[in-house]
């Protein structure tokens, strides 16, 4: 139960670190274990967060044209009809 609200208290630590404000400054949690768990949780959010910006980037920068037909031939195919007004 103690490792739980220890795990509790670490994350709270770093959401509210995240945030802006300031961590607990009491002498007894600041152990290395804090340390290491919020430099491993910053390193996977910011893993995360670099794997969404670029499928994100990559999806919105490619141009995907469809184009209904290329060639005459194709718009005679096709359901579109060319009509040409007389000058």
């Amino acid at each position: 139960m103690d490792n739980i609200k220890a795990l509790a208290r670490n994350i709270y630590v770093v959401f509210v670190s995240n945030f802006g404000a300031a961590p607990p400054r009491k002498s007894h949690e600041a152990t290395p274990h804090l340390g290491c768990f919020l430099f491993s949780i910053f390193l996977a959010t910011n893993v995360v967060w670099m794997a969404y910006r670029a499928s994100l980037t990559s999806e919105l920068s490619v141009r995907e044209i469809k184009m209904p037909f290329i060639t005459l031939e194709e718009l005679l195919e096709s359901d579109y009809k060319c009509v040409i007004y007389p000058c």
